[in-house]
């Protein structure tokens, strides 16, 4: 009788440590997925360097930037050229503002995956459109200064506009520029890769231009 008493006990006490070690080794899977997932998720961003590139052009749309700037442009001209009494100075001050686009066609695009984060090759920044030209002020000085300065205010108009075309072809090269254009788009990826399922972590980013 008595040896039947002690062989339950020990069945009973051997399932009920099966079952414990079952039930551990079953947690202890499920632990090790749940770190594979979060692991995965630190390098998931990967899978998205090249889908995320239609989503880039559409939050890059340009404007990408926007600054403005103020001129100030000095005007001689001889009393002779318009028949005037004496000779005129003109000093105008303007204020323009610049837009800039980064050129987002995805053959244009290239992100890389590096040991040290995903670097990106773009084309350099460009301007959009016209910069948009605000007269601030404007003095005609001259020892007998013109009745009718209407032509004159044309020609000086006439003479920012031809230069402005070059000092915004410069500005696209600008130091400035080009670091602001940066940000933008590195602040854009940033926030794209991290809206992308299952990634945990976005790496360093940089940008260079072609």
């Amino acid at each position: 009788m008595s040896a039947g008493v002690v062989y339950v006990v020990l069945k009973i006490d051997y399932s009920g440590r099966t079952q414990a070690l079952t039930d551990q080794l079953l947690a202890e899977e499920a632990e090790l997925n749940t770190v594979k997932k979060q692991l995965q998720g630190y390098t998931r961003y990967a899978d998205y360097l090249t889908s995320v590139v239609p989503s880039l052009a559409e939050r890059l749309k340009p404007p990408v930037l926007t600054i403005t700037r103020e001129f100030t442009q000095v005007d001689v001209v001889a009393k002779a050229k318009y028949k005037l009494r004496a000779d005129v100075t003109l000093v105008s001050k303007y204020k323009v503002t610049f837009g800039f686009a980064l050129d987002m066609t995805p053959a244009l695009v290239a992100l890389t995956q590096h040991t040290n984060g995903v670097a990106a090759k773009l084309n350099r920044p460009t301007l959009t459109g016209e910069p948009k030209v605000e007269l601030l002020a404007q003095q005609v000085i001259s020892a007998q200064p013109p009745t009718d300065d209407r032509a004159l205010l044309a020609e000086a108009r006439a003479n920012f506009q031809a230069t402005l075309r070059t000092t915004a072809a410069a500005l696209c090269d600008d130091p400035t520029v080009r670091g602001a254009c940066k940000l933008k788009f590195i602040e854009t990826l940033r926030d794209t890769l991290a809206q992308q399922p299952g990634v945990r972590q976005v790496p360093a980013l940089f940008v260079e231009f072609r």
